[in-house]
């Protein structure tokens, strides 16, 4: 896309506009490249783009609390007496989807808080540990969305190993009961940190108090 071919300059301008205008092209183009990584060339490039982002977003309360709704919009498939909230497919099959409804909402919230704890780091557990360093989650706090994130991932590809082995297409769609019953009661706790840690994330990025 000739539209990225841009000089440092002219992505720090995209930063900027993406942060500044809390539109939806703009949050998803923001969202889109938040995560990015230096794969060939000049890694000072990518160092000086990523400052430039952190800074830019640390300081916008809004830019932040709109990517924090627009995560917490999706919640964890689990109900107040520890069911399971399922969709049906095509087949009238009932499943989650532990990638859209699980993983990748604590893969936003940690993005938030690397952004919020000035951290370069791309990575989901560094976020989280950058965060703990500057006293916006507690050491419980990482352990609880760090296992719960590893456990999740685990679920997630022993699903699609076995999807595999058996020929079928590959997918995040999780069937509770093709799962044992020590794996449907860890992915009912994990569903339950998540969407403890999302009320602490929405009143901290989205409650007015700011980000630091």
């Amino acid at each position: 896309n000739p539209r990225w071919l841009a000089s440092l300059d002219t992505w720090k301008g995209y930063y900027t506009n993406w942060i500044s205008n809390t539109d939806e092209d703009a949050i998803l183009s923001s969202s889109v490249f938040l995560d990015m990584r230096s794969l060939y060339g000049h890694t000072r490039l990518v160092k000086q783009l990523r400052m430039h982002l952190i800074e830019t977003a640390k300081n916008n309360s809004r830019f932040m609390a709109t990517l924090m709704n627009m995560s917490a919009a999706v919640a964890p498939p689990v109900g107040t007496f520890r069911q399971f909230v399922l969709t049906k497919d095509g087949d009238n099959k009932p499943y989650l989807n532990i990638k859209k409804q699980a993983i990748n909402l604590i893969i936003e919230m940690a993005r938030l808080y690397g952004i919020a704890a000035q951290s370069e780091a791309t990575d989901t557990y560094d976020r989280l540990k950058a965060a703990v360093a500057a006293d916006l989650l507690k050491e419980e706090d990482f352990k609880e969305l760090s296992e719960a994130y590893t456990f999740l991932n685990g679920v997630r590809f022993n699903h699609q190993l076995r999807s595999i082995k058996n020929n079928e297409k590959l997918s995040n769609n999780i069937v509770p009961n093709d799962l044992s019953q020590f794996e449907r009661n860890n992915l009912r706790d994990a569903f339950n940190i998540i969407a403890k840690h999302q009320k602490g994330a929405l009143f901290r990025f989205s409650a007015g108090r700011g980000v630091l």
